[in-house]
């Protein structure tokens, strides 16, 4: 048995001293789905990638996920020891685990030898967080039309943007198109994952029926983007634009398509008056 084998099973076994033993000395009681949880989140944080866990109210999501980063970390490998990114649904419980979860588990784990330092955390976050992106594409002219730039200006940036990305595909998580060759013709292909996705992709009007001419459309488009594992934060203000640049045989040009954007943030008030919205009719599509 490697070492990382012994590593795991200490983890492992960590997590079940803590539920069965240590917890419920100061009054908590065992659940074993909470217990089968940190199970679970352990071995991703071990072995990387994503595991999408549904918990209902009343299993103890809040301990589940604060013991498992505690035994992720608590390996005699260096290498194995990494921060733990936490993203609440609220600020009350983003208290709470500060406050109360954090320390009380830290003095549980120091009283009994687990660990020999207090667990550490800290608080990142600014006035906003900017959450994401929803565009819905329609493509008006030819050619390849995935290299506009994605720009975020942030407190105060004037001419050049604090990030500044490489291009429409880069940003949805395509990187090189969105395409594979399928008999002989290029296919964009569609796909989901947690955070970034292209999900729709149509050359028919699905949701029109004319008895005069048939549901062909120029090609439509929709990806989203969450930046929930690399947040953008700001102080002061925050501005995000999209450039509209194809590429053709005579190289990069500016697009003119139909762009259609949903942005999501939270943001701290009070704040000033945002810009009104485009009428419907003038937000109606080509």
């Amino acid at each position: 048995m490697n070492t990382n084998d012994t590593n795991r099973q200490k983890a492992h076994a960590m997590i079940d001293h803590i539920f069965k033993d240590l917890l419920p000395a100061q009054g908590m009681a065992e659940r074993s789905e909470q217990i089968k949880l940190s199970h679970r989140m352990l071995d991703t944080m071990l072995n990387g990638g994503i595991a999408l866990c549904d918990a209902g109210t009343g299993i103890g999501k809040t301990y589940a996920y604060l013991v498992a980063a505690a035994a992720a970390n608590r390996s005699d490998t260096e290498a194995l020891r990494k921060p733990v990114i936490i993203s609440t649904s609220s600020i009350a419980l983003q208290n709470a685990v500060q406050t109360e979860y954090l320390p009380l588990l830290s003095c549980i784990l120091l009283a009994d030898g687990q660990i020999d330092r207090p667990l550490f955390s800290v608080i990142r976050k600014g006035k906003g967080h900017y959450v994401g992106t929803y565009i819905a594409l329609t493509t008006l002219e030819r050619y390849w039309w995935g290299e506009g730039e994605m720009k975020f200006y942030i407190d105060g940036d004037d001419e050049y943007p604090t990030i500044c990305g490489t291009g429409t595909e880069d940003y949805f998580g395509g990187a090189w198109s969105f395409a594979t060759q399928q008999n002989g013709q290029t296919v964009e292909n569609q796909y989901c994952t947690p955070y970034l996705g292209y999900p729709y992709y149509s050359t028919h009007d699905t949701f029109l029926h004319n008895d005069y001419h048939n549901d062909d459309q120029m090609p439509q488009r929709s990806f989203y983007r969450w930046h929930l594992l690399d947040p953008i934060l700001f102080e002061k203000d925050l501005k995000v634009t999209l450039q509209q640049i194809g590429v053709s045989h005579g190289g990069l040009f500016e697009r003119q398509d139909d762009v259609a954007t949903t942005a999501y943030w939270y943001q701290t008030h009070p704040h000033v008056p945002f810009a009104p919205l485009m009428s419907r009719k003038e937000r109606w599509p080509r």
